[in-house]
């Protein structure tokens, strides 16, 4: 159901999970990733939190209170948790390392701290190569450097690699920068097609949709058509800066198993 982002049945099959299993941590983070996407900031922390009581310095614990953190507007502190889970990571586990370490640069990047991005990101595509989220990360550090035939080279391989709408959507917004028009509209026209296949579903890329329709196609209607049909199937957008707050100050003693 996460998955299928049907995030109000997701939390409603693990509240009956955790009367079931009331000291399961994985249990807790179903409620967290749920009600973050919910917008049920509280409840979310509240879960983060319990995940870490019951299991300090858990790996799923650390990285969704990271992005709590983040959320919240503490990047140093979301920082800290990520590199406390890539701590406890094990060697063989390359992908999940990779994914920690892409993390760690998109928080970088989210603070203009582009060079210790780049080199997180060519650390995670050598512990895990091709890797899709690492790749869309450094297309991002390279359009900042203003390498954009180089951003766009990195947007086809992750589009090769994960195929979906917004990826599409994402590679032709380089090309536009990079002054490529004509592959532009036509990667667009690509985009438009295969978004409005799964506008309907919950898993969408409606938000990409809509930026379209209102950046480059110039159609306000439609953009607002497909803002409202969103509002009423969706009960929230959260932006990552919209909430202000911190996790309790003794999340990070507590998950590095002090008293």
């Amino acid at each position: 159901m996460l998955g299928k982002h049907e995030f109000a049945a997701a939390r409603e099959q693990a509240r009956k999970l955790k009367k079931k299993m009331p000291d399961d941590v994985m249990v807790y983070g179903f409620l967290t990733d749920a009600n973050i996407e919910l917008g049920d900031y509280n409840e979310a922390e509240e879960s983060a939190q319990l995940m870490l009581d019951l299991r300090p310095g858990n790996r799923p614990g650390l990285t969704r209170a990271a992005y709590l953190r983040e959320l919240f507007g503490d990047i140093d502190g979301a920082l800290d948790l990520m590199n406390m889970a890539l701590q406890s990571t094990p060697p063989s586990e390359f992908e999940d390392a990779a994914w920690i370490v892409t993390q760690m640069a998109h928080l970088d990047l989210t603070v203009g701290k582009t060079a210790e991005a780049e080199k997180q990101l060519q650390h995670a595509l050598a512990l895990f190569p091709d890797y899709h989220y690492a790749l869309g990360s450094l297309s991002k550090v390279r359009i900042q450097q203003k390498r954009y035939d180089e951003a766009i080279l990195l947007l086809e391989q992750r589009y090769q690699a994960a195929p979906h709408a917004e990826n599409l959507y994402a590679l032709a917004e380089a090309l536009q920068t990079a002054g490529r028009t004509d592959e532009a509209k036509r990667v667009f026209a690509q985009f438009e097609q295969a978004s409005l296949l799964e506008t309907n579903r919950a898993d969408n890329s409606n938000r990409e949709l809509i930026f379209y329709y209102a950046d480059y196609a110039h159609e306000p209607v439609q953009a607002l058509e497909v803002a409202n049909r969103e509002f009423a199937t969706a009960r929230c957008f959260h932006p990552r800066w919209l909430c202000l707050g911190s996790l309790r100050k003794w999340t990070l003693s507590r998950s590095a198993g002090a008293d």
